[in-house]
């Protein structure tokens, strides 16, 4: 396939995207309300999600892509943090699986990459520092095992 022939793909996989982001940003602040949670941290980092997939959508290239990965990864982490503590925690993190499939719309391994980075980065840090919005209540070993496990399955996928 050519360049010329992948663009209009990759930009009809850009709008995909922006529409998924979209969908998706409220949905933690949506969570947090429900769970009694302060809602309005939530609903402003959906928002500026929302704002910065839009801002970089309407450019063409690697820099849109990189972005609307960003965004798009973004919003599935406030999700699992959203439901810190819920029973529902480790089910969302399939969320980050069939996000980095959603990404194969964009035609662009790099950005995909970088959402693997984000995502792995995500668990190792969050995982050390502040475990309960990745995990249930566990020991730092055990969830420094688990970002390890989950890091592997993605950089596999």
């Amino acid at each position: 396939m050519t360049c010329e022939a992948v663009d209009p793909s990759r930009h009809k996989g850009q709008q995909i995207i922006l529409v998924a982001i979209a969908s998706l940003a409220a949905l933690p602040g949506v969570i947090a309300l429900a769970r009694g949670l302060p809602p309005l941290p939530v609903f402003l980092l959906g928002g500026a999600l929302v704002l910065m997939a839009f801002l970089v959508s309407r450019e063409a290239g690697q820099i849109a892509r990189y972005g609307l990965s960003a965004a798009l990864m973004g919003v599935l982490m406030c999700i699992t943090a959203a439901l810190s503590g819920h029973p529902w925690q480790l089910d969302s993190h399939m969320l980050y699986f069939a996000g980095l499939a959603g990404l194969i719309v964009l035609i662009d391994a790099r950005a995909l990459m970088l959402a693997v980075a984000l995502v792995a980065a995500q668990h190792v840090l969050l995982g050390a520092f502040l475990p309960s919005l990745i995990y249930p209540a566990s020991d730092l070993l055990t969830n420094l095992a688990r970002a390890g496990v989950h890091g592997a399955i993605l950089t596999a996928e």
